[in-house]
């Protein structure tokens, strides 16, 4: 493997000192490149935001009979569960350690299918999040050269991830830029490739349920990606005892872009919703350890149905009896934990657990889980930074036909600035390359695509 770093099942500092060191000169030039943003085009979204923003407050009077702020916890909270005395699932309401009634996201999300205010609320708060996180304040932080700068920290994470930002430095944390919903892309879409170039997105696709797979052997979890079938949806059709005849000729579609007619269309389309989502948010919640309470609160968060926490419950007991191997390895990191006060993923880097050995049984629950889900999250860091150590001479080889710049690294996902006519190619390279840096007993695939913007890269 590159730079004589080796997989290994125990503790290595100078394993994973090759593994860090590797990947930093390809840290340098992402931090020294930035990435190009159309201040023009953030100054307009601002604009569209705010204009969204007054229209929705307008919405909410005409629904209420009276203005409201969402912005206000406490007006919320009067609204809500005084005057249309709404009651969470559950039938207990939250409150602030100030005492006060809370109206947070998690709290918002239970509540979105009892009043339509609801959600509008949730999306009068987003807009102004949106608006004064990022479409005012990124145009300010660029240079002269319109880029924005970071700084990518390789030793902030225990588990190995690179962190990016520097508030005292006012240096912007680009891993965090908004993906989800239209409001996202156009977030994304002002984030931009020089003239003649585009941006090149490429990830390692579900690289932390790979690992999984290889790390606790599961037969079934490791036969769906032998097969480069969909492990989201193979889960929810053996959790929910689905017919595979119905559901399966449909994820091919989906995958390969094939038509559906209307009313596979319809069924597809309830299957995602109803089954797939909550099966992919417990897929990467359970291996975090997360409670029937957590994966409630996730699930709705997600858009997902509401399930109850004892569904809940029952539904992580069905994800481990369809992948049981998981389980076992999990217990497995529990008694390393107990034992050693650490945990240790397949490169060697070791993350100190030292609350798994308390007698206090909440510090001993919440130390377990961080020991259950460690090795995985960092043997999956640590196959991105193989990949950045190893990708400097593709680089080089496109730099010297044009213009290729490494832009970022946004957990298991790489940003590249190429010239056009050079961008299918580097990415087959690139490609090639991330799927067979780290060889291990489950396939690694990676993706790859490419436009103008960062927005419009799929």
């Amino acid at each position: 493997m590159y730079n004589g770093v080796r997989l290994l099942d125990r503790p290595s500092m100078a394993n994973v000192h090759r593994l860090d060191m590797a990947c930093l000169p390809l840290i340098v030039e992402m931090q020294h490149n930035g990435m190009l943003i159309d201040k023009a085009h953030f100054r307009a979204l601002a604009d569209k935001l705010l204009i969204a923003h007054d229209r929705i407050l307008h919405q909410i009077t005409h629904l209420l009979g009276a203005p409201l702020n969402p912005h206000s916890g406490d007006q919320v909270g009067q609204v809500l569960f005084h005057e249309l005395q709404l009651i969470p699932p559950g039938g207990k309401i939250s409150l602030t350690p100030t005492g006060k009634l809370s109206t947070d996201d998690d709290t918002l999300a239970a509540l979105a299918t009892q009043h339509p205010v609801v959600a509008l609320i949730q999306e009068c708060r987003e807009l102004q999040k949106i608006r004064t996180t990022y479409a005012i304040p990124l145009p300010l932080t660029a240079g002269p050269d319109d880029r924005v700068h970071t700084l990518i920290k390789t030793t902030r994470a225990a588990t190995g991830r690179l962190a990016t930002g520097d508030a005292k430095q006012g240096l912007r944390n680009l891993q965090n830029i908004p993906t989800r919903g239209d409001w996202g892309t156009e977030v994304r879409n002002g984030f931009v490739a020089a003239p003649g170039c585009v941006i090149v997105s490429l990830d390692l696709a579900q690289i932390e349920m790979v690992w999984a797979a290889h790390l606790s052997q599961c037969p079934a979890m490791m036969q769906v990606f032998h097969d480069n079938s969909d492990i989201h949806t193979m889960t929810a059709i053996n959790m929910f005892r689905l017919d595979p005849s119905v559901y399966i000729p449909l994820m091919w579609k989906d995958k390969r872009n094939e038509p559906m007619d209307v009313l596979e269309s319809k069924i597809w389309k309830k299957f995602k919703r109803e089954y797939r989502l909550p099966a992919k948010t417990l897929g990467f919640a359970v291996l975090f350890g997360v409670t029937g309470q957590g994966l409630q609160r996730q699930i709705l968060a997600a858009g997902g149905p509401y399930w109850t926490v004892a569904e809940c419950e029952e539904f992580i007991a069905k994800w481990f009896a369809v992948y049981p191997e998981v389980l076992s390895w999990m217990r497995l990191q529990f008694q390393k934990a107990r034992r050693f006060g650490m945990v240790w993923d397949e490169f060697g880097r070791i993350r100190r657990i030292p609350g798994a050995q308390s007698v206090l049984r909440w510090l001993a629950e919440a130390a377990l889980r961080e020991a259950g889900n460690m090795p995985i999250q960092g043997s999956a860091q640590g196959t991105i930074k193989m990949a950045m150590g190893a990708c400097g001479p593709i680089v080089a080889k496109y730099k010297a036909q044009g213009r290729c710049l490494p832009l970022m690294q946004i957990h298991d996902e790489l940003l590249f600035e190429v010239e056009r006519q050079m961008a299918e190619e580097f990415i087959a390279d690139m490609r090639n390359l991330m799927e067979h840096v780290v060889e291990i007993s489950v396939p690694i695939r990676s993706s790859g695509d490419y436009a103008e913007s960062w927005g419009g890269v799929k």
